[in-house]
């Protein structure tokens, strides 16, 4: 089983707001376009889906997760950059590392650092270049993963006797 979390976002993009960068240090909030949903909820349920879909599995259990599941390697991401630029530049920076939970060590310590371009003014396209960039990192982490042994299989039940 894998578990997705905790997923860490910049203080920056905790608003409703789609952020802007004018400057490499400064970010406006547009007074039109919104998340539908906190970001953090968003970004994590996309890349849950994503991460399904790469690895032909259920099996991904979102941070946190209840104590009775076990989860055999754990995905920890810190995401830097999640936004674009007023000239249609989209960048997502996010390092990330695989943790082995059984014996608590860590298998994994990579950054993903995905830049799309799209046509400026946009929101449509602006959206679609964040999903893009987004599933860009769900495949780097779907690629590493695929590399290691896989997680263990469910519990089954035992038959019963009479």
């Amino acid at each position: 089983m894998y578990g997705l979390g905790p997923i860490e976002l910049p203080a920056y993009l905790d608003r409703n707001e789609l952020a802007t960068r004018v400057s490499p240090t400064e970010v406006t909030y547009s007074t039109t376009e919104r998340w539908a949903e906190p970001l953090a909820a968003t970004f994590t349920a996309v890349l849950l889906q994503d991460l399904c879909v790469l690895l032909d599995t259920n099996r991904i259990l979102p941070y946190p997760w209840a104590s009775g599941e076990r989860v055999d390697y754990q995905i920890e991401i810190n995401v830097l950059q999640f936004d674009d630029d007023v000239s249609g530049n989209t960048r997502l920076i996010a390092r990330w590392r695989v943790r082995d939970v059984r014996n608590a060590t860590y298998l994994v310590a990579k950054e993903t650092n995905v830049a799309k371009s799209r046509a400026p003014g946009d929101s449509s396209a602006r959206v679609a270049a964040l999903s893009d960039a987004l599933r860009d990192l769900g495949q780097d982490i779907a690629e590493a993963l695929r590399r290691l042994p896989a997680p263990a299989a469910p519990p089954t039940s035992a038959p019963r006797r009479k």
